[in-house]
C-alpha cells in the first residue's frame, strides 16, 4: 500500500524487498533492490541487500562482488561482513567465515553482535564442539535476550545432548520472540516427528512453510513423517519437491534412495 501511496517511498520498498526474500521469492527481491540501487547507488545497506539476494540465488561472484562494494563505500560496515561470513560457509571456508564474523562483532558489537555470535554458535554446532557453540549462542542473548535464533540455537545444542524436553522449551522460546523462523519450526517438526506426533509434526512444517515455501529440509522432513504413517507416495512426493527446491541437499536424495530400494524399484 505505501507503494501504492508514494510511489518514491525507499523505505516501502527496502520493508517489501525483504519479505519477499524472507519468503523465498529471491527473484522479485532482487528486482525491487536493484531498482533501489539505481536510485541511491551509494547507498551501502542497499548494495548488502542486493548481496543478500543473489547469495540466495547462489550466484555467489555477483554477491561477493556487492559486499566489496559496500566496504567500499562504508569500510567499517558490518552487515557487508556478515554477508562475506555467509559467503564464506557457502564455500565451505570456516576460517574465513569467523574471521568476518568476529570482525562484524568488533565493528558493530550493538547491531551486529547478537548476529554474528549466533553464527558463530552454529559453526562450531556443526563441528561438533557442544562447549563453544553454547558459549557463543549464550553470548548472542547477553546483547540481546530476544534473540530469538540464538534460543533456537541453544535448542540445537540440547538436542545434540539428547535432551529434547529442554530444547522443545527453547524452540517455544525462539518462536516466541520471532514467530518467522522456518528453522526453528522444522527441528520442532523433527522433534515430534520422533516423538510419533505425527499429526503436530506436520501441523508444525505446514507453519514453516507458510513463512517459506522453499525452505526444503521441512519437505524432507515431511517425507519422513509420511513414510513413517505408512504413505509411501506423500513421502516420494515430498522428498521430490525437497529436491527439486535444493538438488545439493543430501538428505532428501538419501531418504528418495532408500524408499524406492524398500520398494524394490530402481
Amino acid at each position: 500500500r505505501s507503494l501504492e501511496k508514494v510511489p518514491d517511498d525507499v523505505y516501502a520498498r527496502q520493508v517489501l524487498g525483504g519479505c519477499y526474500e524472507i519468503h523465498g521469492d529471491y527473484e522479485k527481491a532482487l528486482e525491487i533492490f536493484r531498482d533501489l540501487e539505481k536510485r541511491q547507488p551509494d547507498d551501502a545497506g542497499t548494495v548488502c541487500a542486493s548481496g543478500s539476494v543473489l547469495l540466495n540465488l547462489n550466484r555467489l561472484d555477483e554477491a561477493e562482488a556487492k559486499y566489496r562494494r559496500a566496504l567500499e563505500l562504508v569500510p567499517n560496515s558490518g552487515p557487508a561482513r556478515m554477508g562475506l561470513a555467509r559467503l564464506a560457509y557457502r564455500r565451505s571456508d570456516e576460517e574465513s567465515q569467523l574471521k568476518y564474523l568476529r570482525e562484524a562483532i568488533d565493528v558493530e558489537p550493538g547491531t551486529c553482535g547478537p548476529t554474528a555470535y549466533c553464527a558463530i554458535g552454529w559453526v562450531h554446532l556443526r563441528a561438533y564442539r557442544i562447549d563453544e557453540a553454547r558459549e557463543s549462542f549464550e553470548k548472542a542473548i547477553a546483547i540481546d535476550r530476544f534473540h530469538g535464533v540464538s534460543f533456537d540455537g541453544l535448542a540445537n545444542v540440547f538436542i545434540k545432548e539428547e535432551k529434547y524436553e529442554q530444547a522443545l522449551t527453547y524452540l517455544k522460546t525462539a518462536l516466541k520472540f520471532n514467530p518467522s523462523q522456518p528453522r526453528a519450526l522444522a527441528t520442532m517438526g523433527e522433534i515430534l516427528r520422533d516423538r510419533e506426533e505425527f499429526d503436530q509434526a506436520i501441523q508444525v512444517c505446514e507453519r514453516a512453510l507458510d513463512i517459506n515455501p522453499k525452505y526444503s529440509p521441512t519437505y524432507n522432513n515431511l517425507g519422513r513423517i509420511h513414510r513413517m504413517k505408512g504413505d509411501p507416495k506423500k513421502a516420494e512426493e515430498n522428498y521430490r519437491k525437497a529436491i527439486d527446491i535444493s538438488p545439493r541437499l543430501e538428505a532428501p536424495h538419501v531418504n528418495l534412495a532408500q524408499l524406492m530400494l524398500d520398494q524394490d524399484r530402481e
